[in-house]
């Protein structure tokens, strides 16, 4: 089924499925209009629901922005959805997160800023379960250009907010900690006085909710030119601070796996490589750092980066979800490229359950995934658009296999295997996690050139002695699955 929505100053477009396997529902929903927008979070509630979190800024992409507006946006267990707008006067405001109240509720993370002033305050509003505002507080952290909430934790007779504020002109920023009751009223509040370039911190709350632990890429005193931990007490006193087990790790999302070890997703080193050749890496680490279990999926000459936002996210131990970009161009996304929403599922020995690529020869940059109630995973990605400057947003609704099932757009292609570079010289790479699949090339007359086992996660073929021109390529597996595609040789 195919919706159109059609707002005062945007036009949504709604693909969704609604077949039933295992009660698990798919489908897709793309969030298509001419105004800057991103989304830094959503929840699941009780009944399958997703309040996604939706702010719009204004100019475009790559240029100097401000806040405009932000609101809610509930996507039902089908795909169909409900916008709730808010509004605090002539302020400006956007969202950056939405935590659940274990007794009813949300608890809407922000920041707001007057039209006439670029200084932003923290923005905490509480909603109840219809959306509605039950309180809404304004706090300016005095000193400091900007704030963004990362993670909230609930506390007795309150909640503990972790992110970071803003300096300016340098926009280094500083780990930010507050302590707000159940009204939002801030208790205790503290800046770590040593900042790092511009770069996210990571945070978790011990299970026994007696420490904070900050994960940064590099740059905070005493662990200056090192991935570390910094370790905090609840009244924000500094513990101490201690390398990460690797000097290559940053763009965190942390969970906790068990009461003794937890998962950290980064952007990591490919080892054998002398130079950068990012990967999205996935740890399992123990409360001393040391690693467990690691898996790193990419592959060299890509950059393969976690998710913007929450890389990483499981309901049960045995089936961790991660998110990322295969291919991720840093800065403005001339003509011509395009990248892979790459996302797949380990099991509790780290091993690859599977591994999707998601495409319309578009350019894509991944935000966040989270875990759903029925066995599934919900992902939010950013679709350049060339034409308005702006990343459009699309939701996807997977089942546990990572499929979109029934009825999608039919430029959208949900791939286990990718090819590249395309076009090729001299190696061709292909990245499945297919088990015994095999690789077959035909010239476009459909006479074979080549069949190719696939037993690793990446396989080089040397196909230099190619003649120039296009080729069809097909995948298939003993089971019967097969992909179909073409590449262009040089």
């Amino acid at each position: 089924m195919k919706t159109f929505l059609v707002a005062t100053i945007f036009i949504m477009t709604l693909f969704i499925d609604g077949m039933n396997i295992s009660a698990q529902t798919t489908y897709q929903f793309n969030l298509e209009y001419p105004v800057r927008k991103w989304s830094a979070d959503a929840v699941e509630d009780n009944e399958g629901n997703f309040l996604v979190v939706v702010s719009e800024r204004s100019g475009v992409e790559y240029s100097y922005s401000r806040a405009l507006r932000a609101f809610l946006l509930k996507i039902d267990s089908q795909g169909d959805t409900l916008t709730k707008y808010y509004q605090f006067g002539d302020t400006l405001f956007n969202f950056t997160g939405i935590t659940k109240i274990s007794n009813g509720g949300y608890l809407v993370t922000g920041f707001s800023q007057l039209e006439e002033n670029d200084v932003s305050s923290l923005l905490l509003m509480k909603i109840d379960d219809s959306l509605n505002p039950v309180w809404v507080r304004h706090h300016l952290i005095s000193g400091y250009y900007s704030v963004g909430i990362r993670l909230v934790f609930k506390m007795n007779n309150g909640f503990i907010l972790t992110g970071c504020v803003f300096s300016y002109p340098s926009l280094n920023i500083f780990p930010y900690f507050a302590r707000i009751d159940n009204r939002g009223n801030i208790m205790h509040s503290y800046v770590y006085p040593d900042s790092t370039p511009p770069d996210e911190f990571e945070y978790l709350l011990t299970k026994d909710s007696s420490q904070i632990w900050l994960f940064a890429h590099s740059g905070l005193s005493p662990i200056h030119n090192s991935p570390s931990r910094a370790v905090f007490d609840t009244s924000f006193n500094h513990i101490f601070s201690e390398p990460l087990p690797s000097s290559d790790m940053g763009d965190f999302s942390a969970l906790w796996y068990s009461d003794t070890t937890f998962l950290l997703s980064f952007n990591g080193q490919r080892p054998e490589m002398p130079y950068q050749d990012d990967e999205l890496g996935i740890a399992l680490i123990d409360g001393s750092l040391n690693i467990l279990q690691q898996n790193l999926i990419g592959f060299q000459d890509t950059i393969d980066d976690p998710a913007e936002r929450f890389a990483i996210d499981f309901k049960h131990t045995d089936s961790i979800y991660f998110l990322g970009d295969k291919n991720k161009y840093f800065g403005y996304p001339g003509t011509g490229v395009k990248s892979w929403i790459m996302t797949g599922q380990l099991d509790a020995i780290f091993q690859l359950r599977y591994l999707n690529f998601i495409s319309d020869n578009s350019y894509y940059e991944t935000q966040y995934i989270k875990a759903t109630r029925d066995g599934g995973s919900f992902i939010c990605a950013g679709k350049w658009v060339p034409e308005t400057q702006v990343y459009d947003l699309i939701f996807l609704k997977l089942n546990n296999e990572g499929l979109l099932l029934g009825n999608h757009p039919e430029e959208i292609k949900m791939k286990k295997a990718v090819l590249w570079p395309n076009p090729v010289s001299d190696q061709l790479f292909v990245q499945t996690a297919l088990r015994n699949a095999k690789l077959i090339i035909y010239h476009i007359d459909g006479s074979i050139v080549l069949k190719y086992p696939l037993s690793k996660l990446v396989e080089t073929i040397d196909v230099q002695y190619l003649s120039t021109g296009m080729y069809i390529y097909k995948i298939i597996t003993p089971e019967g699955y097969h992909e179909n595609g073409k590449f262009f040789k040089n």
